[in-house]
């Protein structure tokens, strides 16, 4: 198969272990054909566990990434089941047991380079299948993207083409400005955030207890949310989340949401950012229907204060030899990299925010800094290494042009299908 249009080929590992969801209803059709739910929730859990929502802190952003991240999935599932609809009704288009069988083969190879026979058998294992099963399942998700991929090529990719000398003049005007990758940096960081003191959080809990009492007296949830809310975003919609899903939620919080029944609203629950009143509104498996009121702890200057001194000391405490890895795993307050000795792995140096990027363009691998300020708290960064931005050659340049023109084509082509096929969305992307 040449190189995937839609990322979703990757998703069939997460769909093997998802056959007996209670859950499986439609939530569109195409065609004649339904996207269940069981599918793209299989597909949407590959994309958890390579972003990891779950160690967001931050409430409101993790929500964010959630719905960004449903609202991709839904799409390239939708544009998928349109492309295999459409290439069903071609009968120039026939995809064989053999192409089928080819490409499962391929695909379990393309595992088995990646994580190794050992790796590859740990997989079969946490999946509670051997070889054979596993082949079996995948065969009806691969039938399905070759069938896409073939219509893309005889009604799509045929009809793009690129002259040279459109390269040539392209690559002349935009050479200087174009990167084929962009700077990269790896670094580590212990955070320190800013927390408020005991007295703001019994003066929190105090506040949040008294909005509970107030429900429980019969105020109406929507209402008070709207009033007292401190995540303004939901707020305006009475504090309505909509369906969260069990496998994205820490084991503690799930657990007492799970307890609540339609209708329930829980007593103040202690997070990140405050106190949390929950309402359920329905549940279904492992996903339920959720608003919430956020009441926000506030933060003093002695707070900020409190959080520089600590950071200055642990910093201290690295410049005479303690080891940077220890101290993150002890102290930092960034629960996804802490065990990691705070290593954030690669990311793009203009990914980050101002204080950050700014103190890290001119680090050399080695170099330690801290502590340096952010909306997160402060930072002890370590530099480990770096990748310079990398220029296009023009046969590299030219590969980019007739991407970006493929690009335009499909959705060209999604558009027109779209008008020609039957689609009918039975459940958004918000509502997931």
């Amino acid at each position: 198969m040449k190189k995937a249009i839609f990322l979703l080929f990757l998703a069939v590992l997460p769909l093997l272990g998802q056959q007996a969801k209670k859950i499986d209803d439609t939530l569109a059709i195409v065609g004649d054909q339904p996207l269940l739910r069981s599918e793209f929730e299989s597909v949407y859990d590959l994309y958890a566990t390579q972003y990891r929502p779950d160690t967001i802190s931050d409430s409101l952003m993790r929500k964010q990434l959630v719905t960004q991240l449903k609202a991709q999935v839904f799409n390239d599932l939708l544009t998928t089941k349109l492309f295999y609809v459409a290439a069903l009704k071609d009968t120039n288009i026939n995809v064989t047991d053999e192409q089928v069988n080819e490409q499962i083969q391929n695909f379990i190879d393309n595992i088995k380079n990646s994580i190794g026979q050992q790796g590859f058998n740990q997989l079969l294992q946490q999946l509670g299948t051997n070889l054979e099963n596993f082949k079996k399942m995948l065969r009806w998700y691969i039938r399905e993207q070759l069938y896409a991929q073939a219509y893309i090529d005889a009604h799509v990719r045929s009809k793009v083409q690129v002259s040279p000398q459109e390269i040539d003049s392209l690559y002349n005007a935009m050479k200087d400005s174009i990167l084929l990758t962009p700077e990269m940096v790896r670094i580590a960081h212990i955070l320190i955030s800013v927390k408020p003191s005991k007295s703001e959080e019994r003066a929190t809990e105090k506040t949040a207890m008294a909005i509970y009492k107030k429900l429980k007296k019969g105020a109406d949830f929507a209402q008070l949310a709207s009033n007292y809310s401190d995540d303004r975003q939901t707020a305006q919609n009475g504090g309505y989340i909509g369906f969260l899903s069990r496998n994205n939620l820490p084991d503690t919080l799930a657990d007492k949401l799970f307890a609540l029944n339609p209708g329930d609203i829980s007593e103040p629950i202690k997070g990140e950012l405050g106190y949390n009143i929950f309402k359920c509104h329905s549940k279904k498996g492992d996903q339920i229907e959720l608003s919430y009121i956020l009441v926000k702890y506030s933060t003093s200057r002695a707070d900020t204060q409190r959080a520089l001194k600590k950071a200055k000391k642990i910093l201290n405490a690295i410049k005479n030899g303690a080891s940077f890895d220890s101290l993150a795993e002890k102290y930092s307050d960034d629960n996804a990299t802490k065990d990691l000795g705070g290593d954030l792995g690669w990311i793009q140096l203009q990914a980050l925010p101002s204080p950050l990027k700014d103190s890290v363009a001119v680090m050399k691998p080695g170099d330690i800094k801290g502590p340096i300020p952010s909306e997160y708290g402060y930072h002890i960064v370590k530099f480990i290494d770096r990748r310079e931005a990398q220029k296009p050659t023009k046969e590299q340049f030219a590969q980019m042009v007739y991407q970006q023109k493929m690009n335009e084509a499909l959705q060209a082509e999604y558009q027109k299908l779209s008008k020609e096929i039957y689609i009918d969305i039975k459940v958004q992307p918000d509502q997931l």
